[in-house]
C-alpha cells in the first residue's frame, strides 16, 4: 500500500530510521504485511542491529512465503538465534 511505498523510499534512500517508521505505520494496520516484514528484516540487517532483524526475521517465517521462511530461518541461524 501507500505506506509501505513511503517507507520503501526512504529504504531506497538509505534513511533506514525512517524507513523502519513506516513499515511500522503498515504493520500496525495489517500485522501480516509481508512487504513491511520483509524491508524491514533489510532496513534493520543494514543497520547492523541483529535484534531488530531477528525480530522481522521470526515474522517472515511465520507469515512469509516458503521460500522467503527458509531464507529466514538460515539468516536467524547465522544470527545464532
Amino acid at each position: 500500500g501507500f505506506i509501505n511505498n513511503i517507507g520503501s523510499y526512504y529504504l531506497i534512500n538509505e534513511d533506514y530510521k525512517t524507513a523502519l517508521k513506516y513499515y511500522g505505520k503498515a504493520l500496525k494496520k495489517e500485522p501480516k504485511d509481508y512487504t513491511a516484514i520483509k524491508n524491514s528484516a533489510i532496513a534493520a540487517r543494514r543497520m547492523k542491529n541483529p535484534k531488530l532483524e531477528t525480530k522481522y526475521l521470526q515474522m517472515l517465517v511465520k507469515y512469509g512465503p516458503e521460500n522467503d521462511a527458509a531464507a529466514a530461518k538460515t539468516r536467524l541461524m547465522a544470527l545464532g538465534k
